[in-house]
């Protein structure tokens, strides 16, 4: 080993301040870490990369000569290569105007003087030197983030914060006011309709309030403000007091106000970080290179805005500014949760619906305009990369029309295009772009109504090989389980996707990369996972040697991954063939048996099903041949703890119990998915429970809801699940629908809120968990173990009756590989809407 040695210099952001040390060991066992130590205020410290020591004191000299030159407005690069999945890996090349007009319609300046006192809410923190506010557990406390400013409110000087940040759970998000006592003064209330001292206003929601009771309505709603919007409060010299959304007075006014008032913000609900700004939000930085991420999501809004007005006719100008300040943002960063968030901002504001208009005013122009070709082009990847950053995005195009769009080009061009450029370009991203959407299960009913299988099938035979593998994964994605089984891939298809599943075993990040694509591990082993169910993909696969790569994803990959490899493999060993292969495949058994003991319970499950499958001695094919079990140790300790309950035997019908341990599962030759309901859901199977059948309403048979209604779970305490049975509610559990105390009420909530909503998902493993399902601890009556027990309720819900959303856990990694964390939550307001049939119960022996 050779040892190296370096010298360590300071610098700051503009200025080398020298060499601090000589003849530091450059060693790979002991290298140099930066650090930083800050104390006041719980400021917070952001670290950036400055480059080796000399190409900074180069950039530093080159900025210096730079500023002493005449300033040009420089033409946009050509964003950098993108490692997104199946994104295109360049955007188009665009040059901008030389001078961009502001798109920011302020009507107020904002004094830079403002700063949050360190007196405030419980549940809420100060960074940047008090310009900056952040709400501490946002996803677990939705109040006590009351703030306020350190100075009085000058006149006609406006005070404005912009919301940063939000969260995917409560509602509401800022309010804004004023009030006569100082932070040192005030006994801090949860939020700003409860404050009683001195005299306050404040703007809640669509309403100016005076010490919490309602003055005026206004035309507008804070809570739908999204990230990057701003709201502000000004004192006139002619003792009004006047409120600003984005910059922009909402009509109403407060005259004669006593002679000293303090701002004052309360973090409410859905909002988690603000900044107190020092001006409009589109001139906070003229750096692109440091550009934060609200600034890009204030840009995104701004020229959103400027496309659904509709009153410009220099496209080439508003396609240049798209491609600026939307598509380049995604380029620059390969942060997936920046992405996803940037994708959930377009959605939050339309960009679906408006750009899709956009794209049909340029396909107007024609592909041999350079208006036209280039809106095109941006437009296309817009969509392609932020449908595959975002589900939200994705079901956003899916409602804007334009998958309606795509499929009509590939209608247009055909499958044998790719020898004319653009040609190529338009039938790939429409392909992508269909793929990407196809995943949020609510743009599968469009894709169908719209024919999408009959038309995207001609291209299995494409002369472009990329094209006919998305085309191929979007059809087996989109079919029905019978379609699936007759789903025959070519050869070279199978071959194409086993051979990118190799390189992206061999890459750190498990992406594979191929031509102007990237796909990640996982989705190649769900594609051919899908692909599988087909006995002749299933031969082709075999011989490629798909047995041994798929055991390397269990090594390799993360829990989302093994399970999904394992899952594949469960399906090949349902085969003759494929369980000799999976036995023969050197540390398959090994790796599978360590496996089947991991702390995570479905890779846990997910490995014993392939073992189960492996030790069948007979072959057989589908459920119809398999025998469910005599006998269940874990059933009947699951029926003990359902005794202890002391509920009704009215409340049950025990034709429909079952168990759904993992051996009950296998021993059926159940499927881990099914779907229901019009249109088609899919829901998950409670793995790892027992249901205990229950009496079903007679409406149920009247509106056939076990036909055209969806199925999904309801998590609850055991303690409820009596009251629930009595009053049929599983609102709260089983009590009268009510708000919780300090929540949403009747006075406080968004217009046209109903705050007494219910919770369910499709999966088992969300409902089920511990925020929903509170554990309760049980001893067994004869063998004195004990046991942490659960509670969840199976049910029907009317299709039309919920709306889908996003995990409101906190969970940073996918909680269900079949359900996006962006839908995997349904709330509804109906609560006739759902009918119960199941009272699932799961056991976990405690340490």
């Amino acid at each position: 080993m050779i040892e190296t040695w370096f010298l360590l210099s300071f610098a700051t952001e503009n200025a080398y301040l020298g060499v601090a040390f000589r003849n530091l060991p450059r060693h790979p066992l002991k290298p140099l870490c930066p650090c930083a130590s800050a104390v006041y205020g719980n400021c917070d410290i952001k670290m950036r990369y400055m480059g080796r020591g000399d190409a900074f004191i180069a950039k530093l000299e080159a900025s210096k000569e730079k500023a002493s030159r005449p300033s040009t407005s420089p033409a946009v690069k050509p964003s950098p290569q993108s490692p997104g999945r199946k994104s295109p890996l360049q955007s188009p090349r665009t040059t901008s105007p030389t001078q961009a007009p502001s798109f920011s319609n302020d009507s107020a300046n904002s004094s830079e003087s403002y700063k949050f006192s360190h007196n405030c809410g419980d549940n809420i923190t100060m960074m940047h030197g008090g310009k900056k506010a952040k709400r501490i557990d946002a996803l677990q406390i939705f109040n006590h983030g009351v703030v306020m400013t350190v100075q009085p409110l000058k006149d006609d000087e406006l005070f404005e914060v912009r919301l940063d940040s939000k969260v995917p759970k409560w509602f509401g998000t800022l309010d804004i006011g004023a009030t006569t006592v100082s932070p040192e003064g005030l006994e801090f209330p949860p939020s700003m309709d409860r404050f009683r001292q001195g005299v306050t206003f404040a703007l809640c929601g669509d309403k100016i309030l005076h010490n919490g009771k309602e003055m005026t309505k206004i035309s507008k709603d804070l809570n739908d403000l999204t990230v990057g919007g701003r709201v502000g409060v000004m004192r006139k010299s002619d003792n009004s007091l006047h409120f600003f959304i984005n910059g922009v007075n909402v009509g109403k006014q407060v005259k004669t106000l006593p002679p000293v008032l303090y701002g004052v913000v309360d973090v409410f609900g859905q909002a988690e970080e603000v900044t107190i700004t020092g001006g409009t939000a589109e001139t906070q930085s003229s750096n692109q290179d440091e550009v934060d991420s609200v600034s890009v999501m204030v840009r995104m809004h701004n020229i959103i805005n400027t496309v659904k007005d509709e009153k410009f006719n220099d496209i080439l100008f508003v396609v240049r500014k798209v491609a600026k300040d939307i598509l380049e943002p995604y380029c620059e960063t390969d942060d997936r949760q920046l992405r996803l968030k940037y994708g959930d901002h377009l959605s939050d504001i339309s960009a679906p619906e408006y750009l899709t208009r956009l794209l049909r005013r340029v396909m107007d122009m024609g592909m041999e305009t350079q208006a036209g070709w280039l809106g095109m082009c941006v437009i296309r990847k817009v969509f392609w990369n932020y449908a595959d950053a975002s589900l939200k995005m994705a079901r956003g195009l899916g409602r804007s029309g334009s998958l309606k769009i795509m499929l009509n080009d590939l209608d247009t061009f055909g499958p044998n295009s790719s020898k004319n450029e653009k040609k190529k370009f338009l039938v790939s991203s429409a392909m992508n772009i269909l793929n990407n959407c196809s995943k949020a299960a609510e743009n599968r009913q469009i894709l169908l109504d719209l024919r999408a299988i009959e038309r995207i099938s001609p291209f299995l035979k494409a002369d472009d090989m990329e094209t006919v593998v998305t085309a191929t994964l979007t059809l087996a994605y989109i079919s029905s389980d019978d379609q699936k089984k007759r789903l025959e891939a070519e050869s070279r298809v199978i071959s194409y996707l086993i051979g990118l599943l190799r390189n992206a075993l061999n890459q750190s990040d498990l992406r594979g990369r191929s031509g102007g694509s990237a796909w990640s591990a996982q989705e190649i082993a769900d594609g051919l996972g899908n692909l599988v169910v087909n006995e002749k993909n299933m031969e082709v696969m075999l011989e490629r040697d798909v047995v041994p790569l798929m055991i390397l994803l269990l090594e390799k990959g993360g829990d989302t991954e093994k399970e999904c490899a394992a899952n594949t493999l469960w399906i090949i060993a349902k085969t003759s063939k494929g369980k000799a292969k999976i036995k023969e495949t050197p540390a398959a058994i090994e790796e599978l048996t360590r496996l089947s003991k991991r702390s995570n319970q479905s890779v846990q499950a997910a490995a014993k099903r392939v073992l189960l499958e492996l030790k069948e001695t007979t072959f057989t094919q589908g459920s119809a041949n398999k025998q469910p079990r005599i006998h269940c140790d874990y059933q009947e300790k699951c029926h003990t703890f359902k005794s202890s309950l002391k509920l009704s035997g009215v409340f049950f019908d025990p034709k429909f119990d079952r168990c759904f341990c993992t051996e009950c599962h296998a021993a059926r030759g159940d499927k881990l998915y099914y779907t229901r309901g019009q249109p088609a859901k899919d829901y998950g199977i409670p793995i790892g429970w027992c249901r205990f059948g229950l009496m079903v309403h007679p409406r149920a048979k009247a509106l056939d809801v076990f036909n055209k209604w969806h199925v999904a779970f309801h998590g609850t305490r055991v303690e409820s699940v009596s009251a629930i049975l009595e009053c049929g509610d599983v609102a709260l559990g089983g009590r009268k629908l009510s708000e919780v105390d300090g929540h949403f009420n009747d006075n406080r909530k968004p217009t046209g809120f109903d705050t007494k909503q219910i919770f369910v998902s499709p999966s088992v493993r969300y409902s089920g968990h511990n925020c929903y399902a509170k554990p309760k601890s049980f001893t067994h009556p004869s063998t004195n173990k004990t046991y942490s027990t659960k509670a969840v309720l199976q049910l029907c819900i009317n299709p039309d009756s919920y709306q889908v959303g996003p995990q409101t856990i906190g969970a940073t990694a996918e909680i269900d590989p079949k359900f996006s964390n962006q839908e995997i939550e349904w709330s509804t307001k109906e609560r006739g809407s759902i009918i119960l049939y199941g009272l699932l119960v799961k056991l976990d022996e405690e340490n």
